[in-house]
Parts: C-alpha cells; structure tokens; sequence
C-alpha cells in the first residue's frame, strides 16, 4: 500500500514550528522528515516531523546525524534562532532577461557592461532589477508586508525570508507567502538563469496598493488596471507611484497616495474580474459552435451528403 500523503494542515504546522527552513542550517529549500522513521511509526505526526535541507537529509538517511542532536535541533530551529533563513543562492546569470508581473512581461536583451535593468518600480523603489557588473549578471528583489517591514529579498542572487512570518512554503521552483490559511501575500517562480515570475501578490509600499493576480496588475488607488502588456528593451519597464523616473521608461502611471475606499475598489476589480471571465465563457462557446458546425459538414462530406 503506497504511503499516504502529509496533511497539508500537518506541513504547515511543521512549517511554523520549524522556522521555514532546515533546523540545522536554515535553508529555505527544504524536504519533511519523519525524526523516527515512517517504516516504524506508520503515521504522519506532527510533533514526529522536522524539515531538513537536502544535505542534511542525507546524512540523516546515512546514520551521520544522530537522532539526538536532530531532536535538539527540531527543539531550537536555526531561523527560530536567526529571525532569518539561511542565505539561498539563486543561479541568475543569463542575458536574456524576462520578468512577468500579473501576466504583464517585462523584457530585456544583452543588458551592458555596468548598467541595470528595473522591470517593476513602485514610487521609486525597484522592485525587481538585473544588474550587470564585471559581466556578471545578478538578480534584486525586495517585497514588504502590509505594516512596512521586508519580508522578503534577493540581494545580488542572495535570497533571504523574514522568519516571522505566517507562512512560508517552497514547492519546486515556487515560494509563497501566506498572512493567514488562504491569503497569499506573494507568490514568486523563480527560472534561472534569466526568468523570474510574480503570480499573485498583495503589495503595500508608501501609500501605493497592488493587488497583483496570474493576469493583471489593478492599483487600488486609482482603480489602473493592467494586463498583457509587454515591454522590451526599456531600462525601467513598469513603474507606478508618485513621480515617474529620470530615464525613458515603458509604462510610468502616477497615482494618489492614498486609498479612499478600498472596499469600492476591491469591487471594481471583482467586477472587472467577472466581465473578463464572461468574455472568455462567451468566446469559448463561440469557438466551440463553430467547431462543431465544421465536424458536422465533415460527417456530410464523408457520407456523400454535400
């Protein structure tokens, strides 16, 4: 009988419990580990479950980390310790450079010797860029939670997580962070050497509100709404906040500092939501006519009817 799955409820609570991360080093790359072996306790029990980092996994498996000094660890978790996870660094190297936001893509080719490409800027702050320094290409990023604070970055291909928070949970090549069960504060894919993808996001930075979703970016501020652009070769490709930038860029959108009914403008953007979800229903079954009405002359054609 095949082993069943790991409540999801249960990883999470690991999850929280382990600092989101390796309890020995921290990583943030991590695999769910049964501290006394599945084979012997026939249950997924979340107290009998840790999180380690593919080395320490291994050593675990070959009887090099004794269960002790695990037991020690899973009590008094790195990042617990840290406030922060272990430094992950990403392979970012490439020159073809593509970043996607909310479904809008923000391209760049052969970024040049010392120079920096800003795909998304709110009110001034990069929220993602690409360097090029002595040829080398790097990835930044800076996110924040709603009260101010960094929850997570990438400083020239290093990656670092705010421990304190809800929820942090890396699946392949995908990072989430959650607020509470359901609430996604970002969702990033990360594809080396030149790709990164934002999915989902609710950013708050200065006063500016984005509700970031798989195909568009809506401002609550103002109620901007943006979808399937795509922007090549500019050095800042979107930027959005209070003053546009000092260098040509592909999209600039300047909007008030405060949101004056978010309740109003999350509404709007149900509604913009369900209008588009309607036109896609709509030209679905319209496609769908039409192939039918072509496998119905079909079927006369090969009967000899027409």
């Amino acid at each position: 009988m095949a082993r069943p799955a790991i409540p999801e409820s249960i990883k999470r609570a690991v999850r929280q419990r382990c600092g989101f991360g390796c309890v020995i080093c921290g990583c943030p790359i991590y695999d769910y580990d049964h501290i006394e072996e599945y084979s012997a306790v026939q249950e997924h029990s979340e107290s009998n479950l840790t999180l380690l980092c593919d080395h320490h996994h291994r050593r675990k498996t070959a009887k090099l980390l004794p269960i002790e000094m695990l037991k020690h660890a899973t009590d008094n978790p790195h990042n617990k310790k840290t406030g922060v996870t272990k430094p992950e660094i990403l392979s970012y190297y490439g020159q073809a450079l593509n970043v996607s936001v909310g479904g809008n893509t923000f391209k760049y080719f052969n970024l040049p010797q010392g120079r920096q490409f800003f795909p998304f800027v709110v009110d001034g702050l990069p929220i993602i860029s690409f360097t090029n320094e002595d040829n080398v290409i790097s990835l930044s990023a800076v996110f924040h939670d709603h009260a101010g604070n960094i929850c997570f970055q990438i400083n020239q291909n290093e990656l670092i997580c705010n421990a304190d928070q809800w929820d942090i949970e890396w699946v392949g090549k995908t990072l989430t962070i959650r607020t509470e069960a359901r609430r996604i504060l970002l969702e990033v894919e990360f594809s080396p050497p030149g790709k990164i993808e934002v999915k989902r996001a609710d950013l708050r930075f200065n006063g500016v509100e984005l509700v970031i979703g798989e195909d568009h970016i809506y401002c609550l501020n103002d109620g901007s709404f943006f979808s399937g652009n795509a922007i090549s070769e500019y050095g800042t490709a979107f930027a959005i906040g209070a003053s546009a930038p000092s260098d040509p860029a592909g999209i600039v959108v300047q909007v008030p500092r405060q949101v004056t009914d978010r309740k109003a403008a999350e509404r709007r953007l149900s509604d913009i939501l369900n209008a588009r979800r309607k036109e896609k229903r709509v030209a679905l079954s319209r496609c769908m006519k039409q192939l039918l009405g072509s496998v119905s002359i079909l079927t006369l054609i090969s009967y000899g009817m027409i």
